[in-house]
Parts: C-alpha cells; sequence; structure tokens
C-alpha cells in the first residue's frame, strides 16, 4: 500500500516479504548448516585433555570460529565464505573482527585474514552476546564495561531514587530491575581483579544509600539489611553453583559439561590464571553444605533457593567476624 492505495500484485523471486512469520523458519534452515560447513574444514580448537574439538558457535545470526592456527582460521573464513555466496547471504565484515587470544609477545601473530577481498580487523578485545571477550582471556575487560554501565544506570535514574515522595518499594524494585542486572551480567564465569570488584559493590550501594537517603559512611551491611538486597559477590556465587548444577544434568556430550570436565595444561609462564572449577570449589568452602549432597539430590527450585540463601549468610558472618 503506498498513499492509500493498494499496487498490482507480483511475484517476489527472492527472500520473503518483511515481518513474515516464515522467515526466521527459514532463516534457520539456511544459518544451521553454516557450523557444519565449518567443521568440515577440521581446523578447530581441541577442548583441554578431551578428543573434543570445537570449530565454531552459533547463537541466531552470531557466529565465531575458532582454530588454533592462522592458517586453519583463514581456511575457516573461506568455507563461510563460500557457503554465503552460494546462498546468497551477506555478512557484514565491517561488524566482524579476529581476535588472538593467548599470543606470544616474543613471537606475534603478523597474519592478516580475509573475506574474499575485505582484510578482516584484529582486534585486542571483542563483544560476543553482552560479554567482553579479551585476547588475554582475562575478565578484566568485560568487568570493568559492567562498572561502568550499571554506574550510568544509576546515575540517570537518581532523580527517582533520591524523591522522597516515592515508595521505598518502587525504587527498590528500579534498583533491581535496571541497575542490578548490567552488574551481575553474565557473573556466571566470570571473577577477579578485586579493584574492579569494588567499584562494582560500590555502585550498588551508591544506589541503595541514595534510595534511604542516609550517608555515604552508614554500613553497608545495615543498607542491605534495611533494603533486604544481598552483595554482588553473593549473587555471583549462588549463580556459579547453579550453573554448577544445570551442568551436572547436562548429558555427557553437551559442550558445557565437556569444557567443565576437561583437564587444562598450563601454557602460559609466570602465574596462571585461575579456573573457573578453582572459584567454584572455593565459593563451596566457604558454605556450610556438602557439596556432593545438593548437587546430587535436589531439584533446580530447591537448589537455588538453598544456594542463595547460604552465600548471603556466609558473606554476612565473614564480614561480622572481620568487625569483631
Amino acid at each position: 500500500m503506498l498513499d492509500g492505495e493498494l499496487s498490482k500484485f507480483f511475484d517476489i523471486e527472492q527472500g520473503v516479504p518483511q515481518g513474515c512469520t516464515l522467515s526466521p523458519t527459514l532463516f534457520q534452515v539456511f544459518i544451521n548448516d553454516l557450523l557444519e560447513v565449518v567443521e568440515a574444514v577440521r581446523k578447530g580448537v581441541k577442548v583441554g585433555d578431551t578428543e573434543t574439538s570445537v570449530s565454531g558457535m552459533l547463537f541466531a545470526d552470531d557466529f565465531v570460529g575458532m582454530s588454533d592456527t592462522p592458517e586453519g582460521l583463514q581456511l575457516q573464513i573461506d568455507a563461510a565464505k563460500k557457503f554465503t555466496d552460494k546462498w546468497r547471504l551477506s555478512a557484514n565484515v565491517q561488524k566482524s573482527a579476529v581476535m588472538v587470544c593467548n599470543e606470544n609477545k616474543e613471537e606475534p601473530v603478523e597474519h592478516r585474514w580475509k573475506w574474499g577481498i575485505e582484510e578482516i580487523a584484529v582486534v585486542d578485545q571483542y563483544t560476543y552476546l553482552g560479554v567482553e571477550i579479551a585476547k588475554d582471556c582475562s575478565w578484566n575487560a568485560h568487568m570493568s564495561k559492567v562498572a561502568e554501565k550499571g554506574k550510568a544506570r544509576a546515575g540517570k535514574l537518581h532523580p527517582i531514587l533520591a524523591n522522597r515522595h516515592l515508595d521505598t518499594r518502587i525504587k527498590l524494585t528500579v534498583l533491581k530491575s535496571v541497575i542490578v542486572p548490567p552488574l551481575e551480567y553474565a557473573g556466571e564465569v566470570w571473577e577477579g581483579n578485586k579493584k574492579v570488584v569494588k567499584e562494582l559493590e560500590a555502585a550498588q550501594m551508591k544506589a541503595a544509600k541514595t534510595i534511604l537517603g542516609c550517608s555515604r559512611r552508614t554500613s553497608n551491611a545495615a543498607v542491605r539489611a534495611e533494603l533486604g538486597i544481598q552483595s554482588l559477590r553473593s549473587g555471583r556465587d549462588a549463580r556459579k553453583l547453579t550453573w554448577q548444577y544445570r551442568m551436572c544434568g547436562m548429558g555427557e556430550e553437551r559442550l558445557p559439561r565437556i569444557v567443565w570436565e576437561a583437564k587444562w595444561a598450563n601454557k602460559k609462564r609466570g602465574r596462571q590464571p585461575t579456573e573457573w572449577v578453582k572459584v567454584v570449589e572455593d565459593v563451596w568452602k566457604g558454605l556450610d553444605i556438602d557439596e556432593d549432597e545438593p548437587l546430587e539430590t535436589e531439584g533446580p527450585k530447591v537448589f537455588k533457593e538453598k544456594t542463595s540463601v547460604a552465600c548471603a549468610e556466609r558473606r554476612t558472618e565473614s564480614k561480622e567476624r572481620i568487625q569483631g
């Protein structure tokens, strides 16, 4: 329809009409084969000490290819390019990038990758599904990003949080549903950098104290108790345990479980990075719960509630011991 008038009927020789409900289904039919094409190159990355090799990951239209050699990655790119050309699909090269992880600083990779004749940018960090992935495989970049995002939201919402005519319950809902989520994003998998962790906690506490209209020197524990909230660290710990519980219920062929149970060799000199498994072990050690019992017997809902309470109580008890 144009200017209130219906046009003549015409044939659609390629694609589907805008808004057509068939579009998502057709997209799935085509995009799923892309992963198979890249895997057929057989240049993926081996998962620890297992026989599993990962060539790529696909979520909706976000695709990531991975290889342990520069040449292998280019072969994957060429295979993907051939696939898109065959089915008349287009890739946004400007939004694509290559990142070399754990690069040897003494022998940096000089390779340049191309999508056809277009060179693909090489970056030090890349945002994938909202998570900032850095070439040194640390979580510092992601933590700094979520800290800035949380503080920015708290700043924009300050007039609401400081409004004395607004019910505290409404302001608390704003805190929990708008400010805290970016501070916790992907908290199941990341931890570290005590400086940024403190910034995250400070962002939440500043907003919480604004809600109550109290001094910055007011005890954080008292503010949490008054509002019925927990520290971000307690929330992350509980979410890590819940994610571990979910992986326990996965089939042995599922990639998350394979990665979790794999043994990883130390390849870097000097101080070794802390593994996720070790972080979770430390969380369990700090709780008054036998790890094996809830992982094997509790249902998902009961497990989540039990570990959330235990993590919150542990942080409170630890704070009281320090102050005592």
